[in-house]
């Protein structure tokens, strides 16, 4: 079973910090002066309309981007000296799926960084492939050709992925998007679980009633953080719309925000 045994590093010490953090890339600042702190934990919704930044600060975290100012401090120690064991679940749409790979090989490959005999697996690796497949429910594909499998499927073999090493800060990048609300659910249940195992999650998503209503907290970003705190502080016109930068509505529903795009307004005269 994964994370039956709690991750060893201290109860108080941050599992992550941003100090005054600014990101580039080809030379273009997509974060700015980004201060952030992130406990173990936590599990947070990262929102912001697309270019706002949510990858790159979830790149940023892996070490993938150039910080050009500022710092990123992991377990109490700069994440230039330590970056400790990050599970990374990117978008989708970011894959080819033509890449002639099996299921199986596809989740393996979260165990390329700690494994000296690439392309060779141990049968550590394997057998570690095996449970988190079958706890994802993929198992009994696992030798088919990813691009043969559902949308569901694809997620969940990334998912697995991005688990095979018992990560204890899970970064998701658009983890629901493009699936049905039968495997989302899935999906976050899973997510929920692992959560209450010892596992930080940051999940960037654009699903802001379906999935980031729902979580304890979340971080409003648009090339600077924006607000950060519990839905029903953030969820408000005033914060969503400078977050997002078009007129967005709020209501609510048996205590729970529901949040709406201003409908579009077309001139019925234009010929």
């Amino acid at each position: 079973m994964l994370h039956e045994t709690p991750h060893k590093y201290s109860q108080d010490e941050p599992i992550l910090k941003f100090i005054d953090v600014t990101s580039t890339i080809s030379g273009n600042i997509v974060l700015e002066n980004i201060d952030l702190l992130i406990n173990r934990g936590d599990f947070i919704a990262l929102l912001g309309p697309s270019g706002s930044g949510k990858t790159t600060l979830l790149r940023t975290i892996m070490g993938l981007t150039n910080v050009s100012n500022g710092e990123v401090v992991m377990n109490g120690k700069s994440a230039d000296v330590q970056r400790p064991n990050v599970g990374y679940m990117p978008q989708m749409s970011s894959i080819n799926w033509n890449f002639p790979i099996s299921v199986e090989q596809v989740v393996l490959m979260g165990t390329i960084s700690k494994n000296k005999l690439y392309p060779w697996f141990s049968k550590t690796a394997k057998d570690a492939a095996f449970e988190i497949m079958e706890k994802m429910g993929i198992v009994d594909v696992r030798s088919r050709h990813v691009n043969e499998l559902s949308g569901g499927q694809k997620q969940r073999v990334l998912l697995s992925r991005s688990l095979i090493n018992n990560p204890h800060l899970l970064l998701l990048d658009e983890p629901t998007t493009g699936i049905d609300i039968k495997t989302r659910d899935e999906v976050m249940h899973i997510l929920h679980e692992l959560n209450h195992r010892d596992v930080t999650i940051i999940m960037a998503t654009h699903e802001i009633n379906a999935v980031a209503a729902h979580l304890p907290r979340v971080v409003c970003l648009n090339r600077n953080i924006i607000a950060d705190g519990a839905p029903k502080d953030i969820f408000t016109v005033d914060i969503l719309t400078e977050t997002y930068g078009a007129p967005i509505h709020v209501t609510r529903y048996k205590g729970l925000p529901i949040v709406a795009e201003s409908p579009h307004v077309f001139n019925n005269n234009i010929k």
